[in-house]
């Protein structure tokens, strides 16, 4: 049995055979795509979950934040209220305090000086505290 081909036969049997290895070495990227979409896919799902989550977190933040904001309006008026009381408290004050500290001081000076006479027993006093 003797094979003869000529050179279309060598083609087509080269072509056949290039396109044998093309398949063979195209299968394992075919597969990796495949996984590569389906992480994708996961990852899509995953995504979904998480922004949906996120929403739902901001919509919470922002309902305290509203809470917040009243919080802080609240605080602002007592403090003015606050600022109020005791500019009122420490004009009140202002005036009787001051009239009994003059009085302590002004006695406690009178007492000094009368304590350093009687010391003395008449002696000379040179007005000195």
């Amino acid at each position: 049995m003797t094979v003869t081909a000529d050179i279309n036969g060598i083609a087509i049997i080269i072509a056949v055979v290039a396109f044998l290895i093309l398949i063979i070495a195209l299968v394992p990227m075919i597969l990796q795509i495949k996984r590569t979409a389906k992480a994708v896919e996961d990852l899509t799902i995953e995504s979904k979950k998480t922004v949906e989550g996120v929403n739902v977190l901001v919509n919470k933040l922002t309902e305290q934040a509203g809470d917040l904001d009243e919080l802080v309006k609240r605080i602002k008026e007592v403090g003015l209220k606050m600022t109020s009381v005791a500019d009122l408290v420490v004009e009140h004050i202002k005036s009787p305090v001051i009239t009994v500290v003059s009085l302590i001081l002004g006695t406690r000076r009178a007492l000094k000086r009368l304590l350093r006479r009687e010391k003395s027993k008449g002696g000379d006093d040179d007005g000195k505290l």
